[in-house]
Order: structure tokens, then sequence, then C-alpha cells
């Protein structure tokens, strides 16, 4: 896993977690949150880390690593704005051309999936890797359209009753080569936030 870069994207201000202040340094068994992810991640033996910041929470990531020395990190701030995708596209510097995991920092995985995501490096060699995760009660987010084990395409917040499937999109996103989707992202055109 060293050799996979990790994309944390953590341009968002937490504005519907208000007043709670920014979800990713609420204090969890006595420590931020952000911090088990780091750990998790440290654990599965990921060395090359960037976390995309915005400038409302770029602060409280200096003083979170100089708290918590152990975990090293490239801080980048988010200058493109159009959601996940400008916060990949504001990393493009760093992670061009390089393998990329790319994750969300307040979505809690179980260790089960970097053991099922490690052994799938291991055994098939996937160009990519989307994840999705089964739901039986509707959720406002993205879902994964399958035709014969093959994901044609992803439906964002469908209204309740049209989802493709019952398969939800979690930000859990392996590139073995992240420059096709970064063409990808600086090609594509939309009015929607549903670039990424």
């Amino acid at each position: 896993m060293k050799d996979i870069h990790v994309l944390i994207l953590a341009g968002g201000d937490s504005t519907r977690f208000w007043p709670l202040g920014d979800k990713l340094f609420l204090n969890f068994l006595g420590k931020p949150i952000l911090f088990y992810r780091l750990k998790q991640l440290q654990k599965y033996g990921f060395r090359n880390i960037t976390v995309v910041c915005s400038e409302v929470n770029e602060n409280n990531f200096l003083i979170f690593k100089h708290a918590y020395p152990e975990f090293q990190f490239e801080l980048v701030k988010q200058v493109d704005k159009r959601g996940m995708a400008g916060a990949v596209l504001s990393a493009e510097h760093l992670i061009d051309s390089k393998s990329v995991l790319i994750i969300k920092p307040i979505d809690l995985f179980e260790d089960i999936l970097f053991e099922e995501f490690k052994r799938l490096l291991e055994k098939n060699k996937p160009e990519h890797i989307l994840t999705g995760v089964t739901t039986n009660t509707y959720f406002p987010g993205g879902y994964l359209a399958i035709e014969n084990e093959r994901l044609l395409n992803i439906v964002e917040k469908p209204h309740p009753g049209q989802e493709p499937s019952n398969i939800v999109r979690i930000v859990f996103d392996y590139f073995q080569d992240i420059s096709i989707f970064l063409k990808f992202l600086k090609e594509s055109k939309t009015t929607k936030d549903e670039l990424y």
C-alpha cells in the first residue's frame, strides 16, 4: 500500500453540521474523528497522504498536524471550487500519473474494506475500483447502475423509488493511474454538482 497515494477530500465547510463546528475535528473518545481515519490508513501501510482542505478549515488541520506529529500528510488548499471534482483537480500537481485512492475523511469504514481492497489489488490488479454498499432504505446519495455485474453509470440523488439499484456509492475510489480521471474531470462540462 505504500506505493498508493491517498487523497483525502476535506474541502467542505461543515455548514450542515452547524452549530457543532467542523465534524472532522469533533472529539470522539477523546480524539478528533480525523485521528481515527489517519490511524486506520497508517495501520494498512499508507504513507503518501494528501489532504485537500478549504480556507475555512486549513487552520484546524495545521493545529491537528502539530498536535499529532505521528501523522505525515501534505496539505493542499482547494482552489477549484467545483465540489469533489475541484478538490481532486486542486491536488493534480501532486497526484498526476500516480496510483491514487480517494476517500472522504468523515466516512468511517470497517477494516474489512481495506482488507478486501488489498486482496483485490494482489489478485486482480484492477485499473479502477469504485465502492458501494447495499441498502434497503432510501439514501439521498449516488447510486450505482449495474447490468450483468458491470457498472454502467452513477445516478446522483435519484428520487425515492427511482434508484437504479440498491447500491449506494461510498467514496473509496482507486485509480491505478489517475491521469485518465484527471483528464476527464478537466474536459467534462456540467452545471450541476455531479462532475466527480
